[in-house]
């Protein structure tokens, strides 16, 4: 099967200068774990992504306020992405290669 068969099409996105809060409400609001991160909202261009664990371990086991820190200082810069086309053996076997749970998915213009 097929990366497009099985993403989430409604995608939510934060930018790396939003805070941490504003991620984790986003996460709430849409029920997911993940956010990708963009540089802006006019380019869409992947910089990142913030997960539920990149929160907790990062900003929250580490004392910081989760209100003043922003996403940048929390994110995985350069995640490991996919895309459509691809088959989710193939993104199975990425994920395990480098230990990640989500893989954002890009098309060819790297949106």
């Amino acid at each position: 099967m097929k990366v497009k068969k099985a993403m989430t099409k409604e995608l939510q996105c934060c930018t790396p200068f939003d805070t941490v809060v504003d991620a984790a409400r986003l996460m709430q609001t849409h029920d997911v774990g993940a956010i990708p991160v963009i540089k802006d909202k006019q380019s869409m261009q992947l910089a990142g992504i913030i997960t539920d664990r990149d929160i907790t371990c990062r900003v929250t086991a580490a004392g910081k306020a989760p209100g003043e820190v922003r996403v940048q200082k929390a994110m995985t810069p350069n995640p490991v992405i996919c895309h459509p086309e691809d088959t989710l053996d193939d993104c199975a076997l990425q994920m395990q290669k480098h230990r990640v749970r989500r893989l954002p998915v890009l098309d060819e213009k790297g949106v």
